[in-house]
């Protein structure tokens, strides 16, 4: 799991430039729409839910590339909603990658991460610029047809 991605250069540069299919879900509205406002700037297909309840039949529906998780919302925590997502039939090589985004950034709060099922572990309030290289290694995992290391 990775809690820091390697910057890169852009993603023209690099030739991954390609609009994601993300997934926001948090229960506040505000961070909810900030987060996929920004990127729907860089160029994604957003969809932003703030009821962790709706998510796993609308992520089927949608198909997301990769999907970006509050870890501390009620009823539905992060955690538990991660691993409904990996218990779901999805077409091969079409697994959403998840982002665990929370205000908790111990090295234990990041191994509960990984074992829920989450790719990559950011706290909160995440960096854009290290947001934009989550994405731009989840487009570039795709480009070569296969989940990034």
């Amino acid at each position: 799991m990775d809690s820091t991605v390697a910057s890169q250069s852009s993603p023209e540069a690099d030739g991954v430039a390609r609009p994601l299919r993300i997934l926001v879900v948090d229960d506040n509205p505000d961070s909810a729409d900030m987060l996929a406002m920004s990127l729907r700037m860089m160029g994604h297909h957003v969809l932003a839910l703030y009821d962790p309840l709706q998510v796993v039949a609308s992520a089927i529906e949608f198909q997301p590339d990769l999907a970006f998780l509050d870890v501390g919302m009620p009823v539905l925590n992060g955690y538990a909603l991660a691993s409904q997502l990996r218990m779901q039939e999805w077409p091969v090589g079409n697994r959403p990658r998840l982002v665990a985004l929370t205000g908790w950034g111990q090295e234990e709060d990041r191994r509960r991460s990984e074992d829920a099922g989450f790719d990559h572990h950011l706290v909160k309030p995440a960096d854009l610029d290290l947001i934009e290289s989550v994405c731009l290694q989840v487009a570039a995992s795709l480009k070569g047809g296969g989940l990034a290391p």
